[in-house]
């Protein structure tokens, strides 16, 4: 199977991301790609698959995306279970996908966090009536720099040599809870796939 493009698993991420990985809310996904050769059926049994630079974030994703997966009768597996974390490559995934009986992998990994400058500005309070309280002239502004992680989800067949089928990449803004993150993350996938065909819409 090819699976080297999605499954680079090696990761530079620092301590300071670790907390970026899966917190704050989820944008919708952007830059959205679908394979123009693939028409399906959907997948009803998926292999999940998380990036994560903390075991806790990559358990997180999983566990949230097989809960909603299983919602709409697809079955789950989260690689954890059958991965350990250390061993996390093409050529384990490749494995268990053999073994499993699995027809499709859902991936997500963190490609990046940057730091991006708000202005704020704040009136500042006064005994002024009329024209003179606009707060264009009485006001202080600061500037706030938000942490902004993005993220890259993918969809795998599995049949033949194993193909991508559905691409996708989304940001969150001062992340901060693991959980919170995950459950939004896989909310929002869960939609996306069902909308382009890969999963059943339920």
């Amino acid at each position: 199977m090819r699976l080297r493009p999605v499954l680079g698993l090696a990761t530079t991420v620092g301590l300071a991301t670790t907390a970026a990985l899966f917190a704050g809310c989820v944008s919708p996904f952007v830059d959205v790609w679908k394979s123009p050769d693939w028409s399906g059926p959907p997948f009803h049994s998926v292999l999940v698959v998380g990036q994560a630079p903390t075991e806790v974030g990559r358990r997180a994703y999983e566990d949230a995306m097989c809960a909603r997966l299983a919602q709409i009768g697809v079955r789950a597996e989260p690689s954890y279970r059958l991965i350990h974390g250390e061993l996390l490559d093409r050529d384990s995934v490749a494995r268990v996908v053999k073994s499993g009986g699995q027809d499709g992998i859902i991936t997500a990994r963190l490609v990046g966090v940057n730091q991006q400058e708000r202005y704020v500005s704040t009136p500042v309070a006064g005994g002024w009536t009329g024209w003179r309280t606009w707060g264009g002239f009485y006001q202080t502004t600061s500037v706030r720099i938000d942490q902004v992680a993005r993220f890259e989800t993918q969809a795998w067949s599995v049949a033949g040599e194993g193909n991508m089928v559905w691409a996708g990449s989304s940001e969150k803004v001062n992340p901060r809870d693991v959980l919170r993150v995950a459950n939004s993350l896989a909310d929002s996938t869960i939609a996306a796939l069902q909308k382009a065909g890969v999963l059943p819409s339920g």
